[in-house]
């Protein structure tokens, strides 16, 4: 399959008001969430998902940009690095979890 110019800028310009849509999404539930929950609960919110997403980098490891380049290269093993990704990704997950339980409750 050949990439056009106008095929391109098409799919760049999806991704771009689909980061835009998705920021001011978060943004609003932000503002939201502080007048809903006061200062010293948000606190607490934010705190944990603060917390959460610093784990988050363990969760994925690389693991899709891995994937998404592999199977660019060798379309025909799509279903093998797939499974296999999937795999690694529930493992980092359960991983990530026992690292969130264990260090919040040292906390």
């Amino acid at each position: 399959m050949r990439f056009t110019y106008k095929h391109i800028f098409s799919s760049s310009a999806f991704v771009l008001v689909a980061e835009i849509f998705e920021r001011f999404t978060r943004f609003v539930l932000v503002v939201f969430s502080a007048r809903l929950l006061g200062d010293v609960e948000y606190g607490k919110f934010a705190f944990a998902l603060a917390f959460t997403g610093i784990f988050f980098i363990i969760a994925d490891g690389g693991i899709h940009q891995l994937l998404m380049r592999e199977i660019a290269k060798t379309p025909e093993n799509m279903k093998k690095l797939i499974g296999n990704g999937l795999f690694l990704k529930m493992f980092l997950a359960l991983f990530t979890a026992i690292c969130i339980y264990v260090i919040g409750r040292l906390t």
